[in-house]
């Protein structure tokens, strides 16, 4: 059982969950949701949110980037450790809630302390492993919601003294670098935050009513199928668009051809040259792939019929998108 430090009231701030932590994650917002709310994740919107809170979409990725960055976070921690000094505790899969908005949550990877009795020594951490390479200055906006998420739940239950320094550590799996930077919890911005997360949990989520769309992957999301017979009159701005695009595609196919041209140039000369070479690398390769194993589904269909009929299932037709 996780024991938090320096507790100051007899009442318990997190519960162990187990197998039922990632259900227990539907029933409030949690460090990894703010920041979508917020429309600072680019790679999540609050749709998407809401359709995880809602069970219309299922939150597990089981990846190979998913499962390296949960198998790397305790190196990641234990580097974290020996580089300021400070001790760490685990909570593990537990779900910790505000004091007063219980649909408030989260589980921040550790508690951050200095093995005193100090309560201002007190914080947390938030671990991250990436792909890409960052500074100080560069850090996704996200990463530091949700550590300022984390720290402004566990100051709700304790003394306003507690949890006076956070941190975010991270890992760079290409360049092998590791950095960490101090965050300062800011309870206004904590502030606007719950506000943020209050209204989009009163509004969509309780109400079952989702939030509007904010890209073209969303609108898809929403109305994956046409009204057929629908149609709407273009105001002068979208006809200023659709004009742009118009422009836009005609000087697409342009370079199209001219590379195209190109293309057909250097193939003519190379022949059966698998590659061009220029100052001893590659320039420019033509190789033929290897050979593939392909199912003749029209040829199976004719030699077994009742097969075919019995195991064929219909696609539902996606939406395209054509210029007149």
């Amino acid at each position: 059982m996780f024991q938090e430090p320096h507790k100051k009231e007899d009442k318990p701030l997190v519960a162990q969950v187990g197998d039922q932590w990632l259900e227990d994650r539907k029933k409030g917002i949690g460090g990894s949701d703010i920041g979508c709310i917020l429309g600072l994740n680019k790679w999540k919107t609050p749709l998407m949110v809401w359709e995880e809170k809602t069970g219309r979409r299922n939150e597990v990725v089981d990846n190979d980037l998913t499962r390296s960055g949960h198998r790397l976070e305790p190196v990641v921690a234990d580097w974290f450790a020996e580089s300021t000094g400070l001790q760490l505790i685990n909570p593990g899969n537990h779900v910790m809630k505000h004091k007063t908005h219980d649909w408030c949550i989260g589980t921040p990877d550790r508690i951050t302390h200095k093995g005193n009795e100090d309560p201002a020594t007190v914080g947390v951490l938030e671990i991250k492993t990436t792909g890409q390479s960052f500074d100080i200055s560069t850090i996704p906006p996200y990463w530091f919601t949700q550590a300022n998420w984390y720290a402004g739940i566990y100051r709700s239950n304790y003394s306003q003294s507690s949890c006076m320094q956070n941190y975010i550590a991270w890992f760079e799996r290409v360049t092998g670098h590791f950095d960490s930077v101090p965050l300062d919890f800011d309870p206004s911005f904590f502030q606007y935050m719950v506000d943020q997360a209050g209204q989009f949990w009163e509004n969509y989520v309780l109400k079952d009513t989702p939030p509007p769309p904010v890209n073209s992957d969303d609108v898809l999301r929403l109305y994956p199928k046409h009204l057929t017979g629908k149609t709407i009159e273009a105001s002068r701005e979208l006809i200023e668009i659709i004009e742009r695009l118009h422009d836009a595609n005609a000087r697409l196919k342009e370079a199209k051809q001219a590379k195209d041209e190109i293309d057909e140039k250097i193939k003519f000369i190379m022949c059966d040259a698998e590659a061009v070479m220029v100052d001893g690398a590659p320039a420019v390769t033509w190789r033929a792939g290897k050979d593939t194993v392909a199912f003749d589904m029209d040829k199976f269909a004719i030699d077994h019929p009742e097969l075919y009929i019995k195991y064929a299932t219909t696609k539902p037709g996606v939406r395209r998108f054509l210029i007149k």
